[in-house]
């Protein structure tokens, strides 16, 4: 399960090429693969790349940064988002008319959680405070929370947060693991491998490219 990547292409193919073996393992990545970073549309292109390539390998989740995309487009002026990265990301769109149709189809259709026996991913964790997580607009959805998590007898996986210790974060009382470590602030992209009954085997690690934020 791979944290926010915010368009931080180089790092993220660098610990997909290092750490995924996609013939035993799926890569779950918890949203927000788009803004702050340089590569946000050539990110949705590696993404949509390993999808044809790995069928049935790969699962992308939708973070609060593509659903603000959707809303802007919606006609919602979303002003933080705008200033948090969006301007830029809807310049290089505008840029390349023929990128962005698929681009913006293609985050329409992403998933909010993902989830086996053992395991749920999504971009901001089931709240202990709300009845229906999926509810896209509530700000305490598995899009938009940052409320105490909710231990559904799984192992959640989320994103959302950075952790600026580089480090991912466990919350035993929810048992879930944060796993934002900041790649567009320069410190790193997190990846944590989780086994069938849901306990993280191994964490995996690269600090941030500079190519990514410069």
């Amino acid at each position: 399960m791979v944290g926010d990547v915010h368009g931080c292409l180089n790092t993220f193919e660098a610990l997909v090429a290092k750490h995924w073996n996609p013939e035993k393992e799926i890569l779950v990545q918890v949203g927000d693969l788009i803004n702050r970073g340089n590569y946000c549309i050539e990110t949705i292109a590696f993404c949509k790349e390993l999808e044809d390539r790995y069928p049935g390998r790969t699962a992308f989740m939708k973070g609060n940064h593509e659903w603000d995309l959707l809303q802007y487009l919606k006609g919602s002026p979303r002003l933080k988002w705008l200033r948090g990265g969006g301007s830029k990301l809807l310049k290089q769109l505008y840029e390349n008319p023929e990128e962005y149709a698929p681009f913006v189809e293609w985050i329409r259709k992403l998933p909010l959680s993902w989830e086996n026996q053992s395991t749920f991913v999504s971009h901001a964790g089931w709240s202990i405070t709300t009845s229906n997580p999926f509810e896209e607009d509530n700000r305490l959805s598995v899009l938009n929370n940052r409320r105490p998590i909710l231990n559904i007898g799984k192992t959640q996986v989320i994103g959302h947060t950075p952790q600026k210790s580089g480090k991912p974060k466990y919350d035993k009382r929810g048992n879930c693991w944060t796993v934002d470590t900041g790649a567009y602030l320069g410190i790193g992209l997190c990846g944590v491998k989780v086994s069938k009954k849901g306990n993280v085997k191994e964490v995996c690690y690269l600090s941030t490219d500079k190519r990514d934020i410069k």
